[in-house]
């Protein structure tokens, strides 16, 4: 069913264009995507309409399954409403074609004239249970949640065809009195249920992989490929040992139809919905044609060694399906709404131990820069006093130097009561002329075998900030550059205009990151350095940049080095 995953092609942009992040597409290039994708869906319509022969019983000849209902309910539940007229007129035109090029040889009975009433019935069907499924959860669905299940099997697999048959049997009747109208609806309502559970799931675990196509095995996921191919060949085994006609204890314990839905249980726990829904929809086509032909456990009347109380023949087959495929998509989806509120309530514990950390460490600061303020003053005071009754000529230098360590010692002060980037201190900044005093300040204080590079824009880059913000956040990505260098290596520090907007990039060839770090690297209080690090840096960083309307990201590799790229609104240099 790989086809139906092409069909969002479409209706997604592949890349950005502008501030908006938006894609110019003309309307002659969308109905042309969507007529490309349509004919496609009809090709593949067509295909599997040819499939009902095989799956047919004699002598009757009524299909164990009808897998178009749920093909165009799967696609119909993925894409916009506006489109859903197309798909189903070509859904309905594929399904008559395939019932008038079907060989007279190839049916018998009741269901070659169903074929003709079958096309509008399962159009009728996929339409009727997509508009209630996608309006009872929203759309799309979504197989990791419960309720998209819910509604997806529950309404618009088993309802709405229970609701929709007795027209399919009406017409049946109409055509062969012979047939009792239990008999006539039944059999339609198992048949069409039995096909929309496998394969409209199937169709939207296809679609769901998106850009980055169909998945199999979660990134983060529990289960690893050599688990899921040994649960694959178990499924197989149960599935082909149900359909053989062997009849030893060992065939009867391991061929017991029921032990499928165990395997499906486990992939489904371990594993994307894909990743059981492909084995589930294969093991029921082995033993559908297997019971059509006349062999295996449902063809012979049994269930299993232990005759369960499942009722024999086609019906305890569709059953089985039915309730084996449904009960793995809803224990999948239950495991993947549980991880799912677990780790949203890790998060959420994680900032709010964050947020009173940080809560005591401001009010740790508040106090410290009251005492420190007083402090200062007096040491203050004393310098002014010692400049008013006159020092020495050869210690006016030390004077003049103590006054300056006053002066900064004020500077930091008013950096803990009133933090770099408030709007109060923002100003026109030269960030060419900023970054080569920030860089030469820096330079003697790296480990030696870090060397620092600048390239500066030569032309004009102004930006409206706070210089003492600007100065934190250059000084901790080169302090943390540098550190990411672990013996010899360079740190690169530029600036430059980029449009409308200013750019500082931090770059470093040290050991670099892997993703779960990156991640994290902007997080209060993460920190890779053990004790020697606080995990305030590159937070604090982040805060400044935003607070002056800024943006900033981290592009990173193990082993490959870091480049932190921050940007500003770009200002013109106001006049002198």
């Amino acid at each position: 069913m790989g086809t139906p995953g092409t069909l969002r092609r479409g209706s997604h942009a592949r890349g950005l264009a502008g501030p908006a992040g938006a894609v110019a597409r003309s309307p002659g290039t969308a109905t042309d995507g969507l007529a490309r994708a349509v004919a496609a869906y009809g090709l593949l319509h067509f295909a599997v309409a040819l499939l009902g022969p095989l799956l047919a019983v004699p002598p009757e000849g009524f299909p164990i399954a009808f897998p178009t209902g749920g093909l165009l309910l799967g696609v119909l539940c993925r894409v916009e409403r506006r489109r859903w007229t197309p798909y189903a007129l070509v859904a309905l035109v594929a399904e008559l074609a395939a019932s008038w090029l079907l060989p007279p040889a190839a049916v018998a009975g009741a269901f070659a004239r169903g074929l003709l009433v079958a096309a509008p019935v399962h159009v009728l069907e996929a339409l009727l249970g997509a508009y209630l499924a996608t309006n009872f959860v929203g759309h799309p669905l979504r197989l990791s949640r419960v309720g998209s299940v819910l509604a997806l099997v529950g309404l618009g697999c088993v309802l709405v065809p229970a609701a929709c048959s007795p027209l399919g049997a009406a017409l049946l009747l109409w055509d062969d009195a012979g047939l009792s109208l239990r008999a006539a609806w039944s059999a339609w309502w198992y048949a069409d249920a039995t096909g929309a559970v496998v394969v409209a799931p199937l169709v939207l675990a296809v679609r769901a992989g998106g850009e980055r196509g169909p998945r199999v095995l979660d990134e983060d996921g529990p289960g690893g490929l050599a688990e899921l191919v040994a649960a694959w060949a178990a499924a197989l085994a149960i599935a082909l040992l149900a359909a053989s006609d062997a009849r030893s204890s060992f065939a009867h314990v391991l061929g017991s139809p029921h032990a499928l839905v165990l395997v499906l249980v486990w992939i489904a726990l371990r594993f994307p919905p894909l990743a059981f829904l492909g084995p589930a929809a294969a093991c029921a086509l082995v033993m559908g044609v297997a019971t059509a032909s006349g062999a295996g456990v449902f063809a012979a009347g049994e269930v299993s060694a232990d005759a369960l109380a499942s009722p024999p023949g086609v019906p305890a087959l569709q059953g089985l399906v039915v309730l084996a495929t449904g009960t793995a998509l809803l224990v999948g989806a239950s495991v993947r709404e549980r991880v799912r509120a677990t780790r949203q309530l890790q998060q959420a514990e994680t900032r709010l131990e964050a947020v009173l950390r940080l809560e005591e460490s401001n009010r740790h600061v508040a106090g410290v820069a009251h005492d420190f303020r007083n402090v200062n003053m007096a040491l203050g005071g004393n310098v002014e006093l010692l400049r008013v009754k006159g020092v020495p000529p050869d210690s006016e230098r030390f004077l003049a130097s103590l006054e300056k360590a006053v002066d900064a010692a004020q500077v930091l002060v008013d950096r803990m009561v009133n933090p770099p980037g408030s709007t109060e201190r923002l100003t026109d900044c030269d960030l060419p002329a900023l970054a080569a005093e920030v860089t030469e300040r820096l330079r003697g204080s790296l480990p030696g075998g870090v060397q620092l590079d600048c390239a500066l824009a030569s032309e004009s880059v102004h930006a409206y900030l706070d210089p003492l913000a600007f100065d934190r956040v250059l000084t901790n990505l080169v302090r943390n550059a540098a550190e990411a260098v672990e013996e010899e290596g360079h740190v690169t520090v530029s600036v430059l205009r980029e449009g409308a907007q200013a750019v500082l990039v931090v770059a470093d060839d040290g050991r670099g990151m892997d993703e779960a770090t990156r991640r994290r690297i902007f997080d209060p209080f993460f920190t890779t350095k053990g004790k020697r690090g606080t995990g305030i840096g590159l937070w604090s960083v982040r805060q400044l940049v935003e607070e002056s309307g800024g943006t900033i990201a981290v592009r990173s590799r193990l082993g490959e080095g870091a480049t932190f790229t921050v940007r500003w609104p770009l200002r013109s240099p106001q006049p002198s």
